[in-house]
């Protein structure tokens, strides 16, 4: 950066623009000038506050000291103007009278009448005729004192920016000047956060640093128009000065020009035809600092109300949604009320509901209609909706179109013939959710996905509409083809964005995605855990998410061999999914249950699907035709065709996973097309019992979550989960509930009440401890009904005297891990015992969590248990590797032992035996060698610890002697 310096009278030497040298440099260049000396002259510094004005001047005064020159230093930051002038009048007096050299320093001289400027110029000036340098620094307010000092040298605001050079080079100061543009109080925020941290998430110490600025920015000792001035470009963030003219009625071209040259806090560009302040170019920036700038809002609320209209007017709802809840933003609430669709996409519901109460001159069936809409989405199940909304479902309008969200989760469907015409953005994406979804209900899930893939995503902001497209995509995705594919980041911002806000009638599109996932995820694996996960849903008071749950649970039984309650769950969804527009849902349950009949050996008459007939028609003439066929029968209707029903491919996939009296034959009659069209079918058959010399496998870990409901993870740390929902750290480290959870679930789910007072609250009597247990169950309880209130996880009895977790509804990977990790050690085959090895790895992602509790010891003995038998695990599995031949596997193995227990001589051979399997025989005498060093270390610490014994016992022997 260029450092500029002017004068009316003279100049220093420019310094080089890619210098690296600080402000308190630039500026000392200036004052002692090119011969480096102390001269008489008057250095002028005028910049807001936060820009390093006093750092620099005590530099300046500091170098001007270690020249052998008398430093005075005055500070007028609370002091009046005419004490101001009566202060300097007598120093100037003081120099006039001879002396030493001197440097002045005059920091924040108060703005001043014209009298009272006359007459500090006049000291100014008769202190540099006494041979005195002045350095002089004021706020902008107070620029009419250098007006009067002509012969000054007046150093440029952005002279003490930091430069690029100052902050690593151009590519590594990028981030830093995005957020700070060289602001020195700023940098300094910013200068313990790294880089890539400063692309996602910022220091508080930056937002409480710009918190400050902003207040300082609009600090009293301005004019009201400058004050007016500063708190539109704030509050608007970035725009045109066009557009900030019309906020503000008028506006001064020199005001504007002052900014520009001084404040690089707003942003103006050079033409000063558009500005971008931090507030706007910083996200998060005007709802935390908000609180700062209020005061200053509530003495001009004009401004404010202005601003609010202005930005609704240009689409930035988000700002807006902040701005409005200023008191002073009431009078412009009609305007929230009047764009309500937008606020409500961007997920300010409550906002709008308080728009529509307060507002003046709205009208009252406006009004109602508002409050009806915004009472829907953030209620589960059947509700009221506005009368004009439920007539014509093709309503274009963007509320009409969010109640036509609404209404999809309760099965009504636009008919397929209707136009569903909107206008602007918003009302194009929302057409297309209602449009994909109407079509998602009817099975035309290829088409919907190809539509879907033509509608662009909303790329400034999160809003709903995003939110549902992003959900949208992904289901037809996962169910056009039959894949699953990878988790989406987008779904995953859009179900946080959705479960934030107050969006429960609208959560049912995240929860059949969710189901949907779960479902296809589980597809071969006998339904582990969707049978829970769908048991959650299956009362849900959204028609279509009961539906989607029981078809879900349905599956799962299915492939978990529990035919019966699959018919009973298939049934319920038929009966249910009866009353739907579309009669997709309700023609799925039924084939389910036929099959569901077919395997537990039931007559059935066959039904036969009339033409036209779709992808899901083809399965079902495919089933009907593979389960007559086993009775002896033919089907007498027209085969399945030879085209791929692509549409229904995931429903071949879960049903070559149910037994095998149906899988078997729907390979065998299925078109050759569709067998190709799968990814690897195979039919799922009931898995053998195993042989009785081999003990019962372990459960595996892949998908702990979704078996139970409650998850608690204490390998490597502590972490709680409730149906899939991690609960935040902060909850749990209220009393001592980490403490008392973890102690229950490793002694089994049950322990008496003092046992737990006993291990938790060890310093309180059994009156006050029982109490903290009951004070800690009743945080657990209130922490999962938070997720679930239908969990109950406590069964405690005060009569037993004992604290029990219903086990039946927690998992624990303790426990896993201690299965697989036995199984490991005492499993006779090979393959087996290192499977179990490898697994047992992946769980013990770190040695057991200690709370902040444990003064029985109990925790810390479970963890070396835990620790020794991981150790055991290891060192069984690498000998199981090399026997194997996977001799990399048995050193990765050994390696674990080691780093678990460098003492145990077994692990240190198996790491020896592996890595000579492996052509390292340097690596393996290596460690050898280390393991013997380490065993003669702890020889010779054991030696010296007994001989430092013997000699204390020596020494105190003669004290003692004669004593038998």
């Amino acid at each position: 950066m260029e450092t500029r310096i002017e004068s009316s009278a003279a100049s220093c030497p420019a310094i080089a623009p890619n210098v690296p040298s600080t402000p308190a440099e630039r500026v000392a260049m200036a004052f002692f000038g090119s011969s480096g000396t102390l001269r008489p002259t008057i250095v002028a510094i005028c910049a807001e506050p936060g820009m390093g004005r006093e750092d620099v001047m005590s530099r300046v005064l500091a170098l001007a000291r270690a020249q052998g020159a008398r430093v005075v230093r005055r500070d007028f930051r609370d002091a009046t103007p005419g004490a101001a002038c009566r202060s300097l009048v007598r120093l100037a007096k003081q120099l006039s009278e001879g002396g030493s050299v001197v440097a002045v320093g005059i920091y924040e001289l108060p703005p001043s009448d014209e009298s009272q400027v006359v007459r500090q110029a006049r000291a100014i000036r008769r202190m540099r005729d006494a041979g005195a340098a002045v350095l002089l620094v004021v706020r902008p307010e107070a620029r009419q004192l250098l007006e009067a000092l002509p012969e000054r040298l007046s150093i440029a605001a952005e002279t003490l920016l930091y430069s690029p050079a100052q902050l690593g080079g151009e590519r590594a100061s990028q981030a830093v000047l995005r957020v700070t543009r060289g602001i020195p109080r700023l940098v300094r925020a910013v200068s313990t956060a790294t880089r890539d941290s400063l692309d996602s998430e910022l220091p508080l110490e930056y937002y409480d640093a710009l918190a400050s600025l902003l207040e300082s920015a609009l600090r009293p000792s301005l004019s009201d128009e400058e004050r007016r001035l500063r708190l539109a470009i704030i509050l608007l963030g970035g725009a045109s000065t066009s557009e900030l003219r019309e906020v503000l009625g008028t506006l001064h071209d020199d005001l504007l020009a002052s900014l520009g040259d001084g404040a690089p806090l707003f942003g103006l560009a050079r033409d000063l035809t558009v500005f971008n302040c931090l507030s706007g170019a910083v996200p998060g920036a005007l709802s935390t600092c908000l609180r700062r700038v209020a005061p200053t809002s509530a003495l001009f609320p004009d401004v404010a109300s202005a601003c609010l209209s202005h930005l609704v007017e240009r689409g930035r709802i988000a700002r807006a949604s902040i701005l409005a809840t200023l008191p002073e933003c009431v009078p412009a609430l009609p305007v929230v009320a009047e764009h309500a669709a937008e606020f409500i996409d961007a997920g300010e519901c409550r906002l709008v509901l308080h728009a529509a109460e307060v507002a003046e001159g709205l009208d009252e069936g406006d009004r109602s209609r508002i409050r009806t809409v915004v009472r829907a989405l953030d209620t589960h199940g059947a509700c009221p909706l506005p009368r004009e909304m439920t007539t014509p479902p093709g309503d274009g309008s963007a509320l009409g179109l969010l109640v036509g969200s609404r209404r999809l989760l309760q099965g009504r469907v636009p008919s397929p013939g209707l136009d569903i015409r909107a206008s602007g953005e918003l009302g194009r994406r929302l057409a297309a959710h209602v449009a994909a979804c109407s079509l998602m209900l009817r099975g035309a899930f290829s088409v919907a996905l190809g539509m879907l893939l033509g509608t662009p995503e909303e790329a400034g902001r999160p809003c709903v509409s995003g939110a549902l497209l992003a959900i949208d995509r992904d289901l037809a995705q996962m169910l056009a083809g039959g894949s699953l594919t990878g988790a989406d980041e987008a779904v995953e911002r859009a179900g946080e964005f959705i479960r934030r806000r107050p969006l429960r009638g609208l959560s049912g599109c995240l929860v059949i995605h969710d189901l949907v996932r779960a479902a296809l995820g589980s597809v071969g694996a006998r339904g582990e855990g969707l049978g829970g996960v769908a048991l959650g849903h299956e009362r849900s008071a959204d028609p279509v998410v009961q539906v989607v749950a029981l078809l879900a649970g349905a599956f799962a039984d299915l492939w978990g061999g529990s035919v019966a309650g699959a018919l009973v769950r298939a049934t319920r969804a038929e009966s249910v999914a009866r009353q739907f527009d579309s009669d997709y849902l309700a023609r799925l349950a039924l084939l389910l249950a036929d099959v569901s009949r077919f395997v537990l050996g039931d007559d059935m008459a066959p039904r036969v699907a009339e033409e036209p007939r779709d992808d899901l028609d083809e399965v079902t003439t495919l089933v009907w035709e593979v389960m007559l066929t086993a009775e002896g029968e033919r089907l007498v209707a027209a085969s399945p065709r030879d085209e791929v029903p692509w549409d229904a491919l995931w429903l071949i996939r879960a049903l070559l996973a149910c037994p095998r009296e149906i899988s078997a034959g729907l390979l065998e009659h299925m078109p050759a097309r569709w067998r190709r069209a799968l990814p690897r079918p195979k039919p799922a058959s009931r898995e053998p019992e195993p042989p009785v010399s081999e003990p019962p496998r372990a459960p595996e870990p892949a998908f702990p979550e979704a078996s139970k409901p409650v998850r608690v993870s204490l390998l490597g740390g502590f972490a709680l989960s409730v149906r899939g929902r991690r609960v935040p750290e902060e909850r749990l480290n209220r009393r001592n509930t980490k403490s008392m959870l973890t102690y229950l679930v490793l002694h089994g789910g049950r322990a008496k009440r003092f046992q737990v007072a006993e291990q938790v609250w060890p310093d309180c009597d059994y009156t006050l401890g029982f109490g903290r247990v009951y004070q800690a169950t009743t945080a657990l309880r209130s922490i999962v009904a938070e997720v679930d209130d239908t969990l109950s996880l406590f069964v405690s009895s005060r009569k037993s005297g004992e604290v029990t977790i219903d086990m039946g509804l927690v998992s624990c990977d303790v426990p896993e891990f201690r299965a697989l990790a036995r199984e490991a050690v005492d499993s006779h085959d090979a393959e087996r015992s290192l499977e179990c090895a490898q697994a047992a790895e992946r769980l013990y992602a770190g040695d057991l969590y200690l709370p902040p509790s444990d003064a029985t010891g109990f925790v810390a003995s479970v963890r070396a248990e835990l620790k020794c038998l991981y150790a055991d695990a290891m060192v069984e599995g690498s000998a199981a590797a090399l026997e194997l031949g996977r001799d990399r596997t048995a050193v990765r193995l050994a390696e674990n032992a080691v780093m678990a227990d460098e003492m145990r001589e077994d692990a240190v051979s198996a790491l020896v035996r592996a890595l000579t399997a492996c052509g390292r025989e340097a690596d393996a005498a290596r460690e050898r060698r280390a393991f013997e060093g380490r065993v003669a270390r702890l020889a010779r610490r054991g030696r010296g610890s007994r001989t430092r014994d013997a000699r204390r016992g020596g020494e105190a022997r003669p004290e003692h002697a004669g004593t038998p």
